[in-house]
């Protein structure tokens, strides 16, 4: 397969699959790249941000690598769907590089690597990463120890969030994943916050996707929501467009001197195999 061929497959922007193909290092370099893509991803990182244009090259050897692992996984039985599904990742971090930079490339390479080497699925609307709890977790009246399998949900910032994609991914994954002894899917993310109630219209897709979850806790630790909604994290907060009705309710709130943090949810992998 071709880089132009998997572009095409996953939505890669046309500017995207030209510079793939011209931020292509020699042979040689390629090859050596792609061994620290397999074997040592922290001295790939560190390679990448040397480098004199770090975002071009890691859209050209992620897109190689791309191209090189996709057959390989259909043989192996994943589902032509996933396999691209998955990969399409690449394509959203390069129009993310367009809208920060202004040039195609890709950013979030750490990110972006764990669906390159399948620690992170795309099934339909939503990206699962399996996962096990470090620390139990605490639940109403329920604890989840230590050791639990877990499948972390991820939201990619490509469409709109709507209760029937997300149905439909959910059951997806509880298929896809059935033999692996999972018991929660766990989602850790702004749109669990509990905050949104004040701000969002009861028929809001983002709400629907909430109430999916039972929220056990949620910290402040980063403003991923300003991120998400405005694009970008701004000090001054008067300076935040108001183009949307999310960008003007989200602003006021802020303004008012309120905050949203990212949440803490649960949802039993067995209440998604019954169609909740």
């Amino acid at each position: 397969m071709t880089i132009e061929q998997l572009g095409r497959r996953i939505g890669l922007p046309e500017d995207g699959i030209r510079c793939a193909e011209r931020a292509m290092p020699p042979q040689e370099n390629m090859r050596w790249l792609l061994g620290l893509l397999e074997k040592d991803e922290a001295a790939l990182l560190k390679e990448l941000g040397e480098s004199v244009a770090p975002n071009q090259l890691a859209l050209a050897l992620f897109m190689q690598y791309g191209a090189q692992q996709a057959p390989r996984w259909l043989e192996q039985g994943l589902p032509e769907m996933v396999c691209y599904d998955t990969l399409r990742d690449i394509a959203i971090w390069c129009r993310e590089c367009v809208r920060l930079t202004g040039q195609a490339g890709v950013i979030q390479w750490e990110w972006v690597l764990h669906s390159l080497k399948k620690r992170v699925y795309r099934l339909g609307r939503l990206q699962y990463q399996p996962r096990v709890l470090k620390e139990p977790v605490f639940v109403g009246e329920r604890i989840y120890p230590g050791g639990t399998m877990i499948l972390e949900v991820h939201v990619p910032a490509d469409g709109r969030l709507e209760q029937k994609l997300v149905m439909d991914s959910l059951q997806q994954a509880q298929t896809f994943f059935r033999k692996g002894g999972y018991t929660l899917f766990h989602c850790h993310s702004w749109l669990l916050s509990r905050a949104l109630c004040d701000i969002l219209d009861r028929t809001s897709n983002i709400l629907a996707f909430q109430s999916l979850f039972e929220v056990y806790d949620e910290d402040y630790s980063y403003r991923q929501a300003e991120e998400r909604v405005f694009g970008y994290i701004e000090e001054r907060l008067e300076m935040y467009p108001e183009v949307t009705s999310l960008q003007k309710a989200l602003k006021r709130y802020l303004l008012a001197g309120k905050r949203i943090g990212m949440a803490r949810g649960v949802l039993l992998f067995q209440e998604a195999m019954n169609g909740m």
